[in-house]
């Protein structure tokens, strides 16, 4: 399962990320901080990481399921 790591000092509050969440995992906090409230919905796309301006958001793949990922990549390569 995916997971999105929201580096509190570096987020903005500006709300990119929750809008561009394709699942809507996205919330702010009281302090207008980014946190992930659906973690269950996340499909780890990368988009918010990737639209984040301020480099606050990392999407972490938990190392069991990159390795299966990885195997079958390697899978459909030989094929």
């Amino acid at each position: 399962m995916p997971y999105v790591d929201v580096n509190r000092s570096a987020c903005a509050g500006c709300g990119l990320c929750i809008e561009t969440c394709p699942t809507d995992v996205l919330r702010l906090d009281k302090e207008s901080k980014a946190f992930m409230a659906y973690p269950e919905d996340c499909q780890g796309c990368f988009v918010c990481q990737w639209d984040c301006a301020y480099e606050a958001i990392r999407v972490r793949i938990r190392e069991r399921e990159a390795s299966v990922v990885s195997q079958n990549v390697e899978s459909e390569e030989k094929l």
